[in-house]
């Protein structure tokens, strides 16, 4: 994955894009890294993903609550 050991670009996108989220010691001219340092930042954008996700997901079948009161509300004020 990586090029030649001189170099300091990387070959895959997806890993240089989580480069500028990682701790200043996981790149650089030591090209060591805790693995558990990596693992943090993982966690932790897993973790923002995920609350993203429940929260639109409670928005999203609130809404779809609503147009079900709403349309029943307007069924049931026509059927009178």
């Amino acid at each position: 994955m990586l090029e030649k050991k001189g170099s300091s670009q990387l070959k895959n996108p997806a890993i240089s894009s989580t480069k500028a989220s990682l701790p200043a010691s996981c790149y650089g001219a030591s090209a060591f890294c805790d693995v558990n340092q990596i693992v943090d930042v993982v966690k932790k954008k897993s973790r923002v993903i995920a609350i993203i996700v429940a929260f639109l997901g409670l928005t999203i079948t609130g809404i779809v609550i609503a147009v079900a009161i709403h349309a029943a509300t307007a069924a049931l004020a026509n059927h009178r």
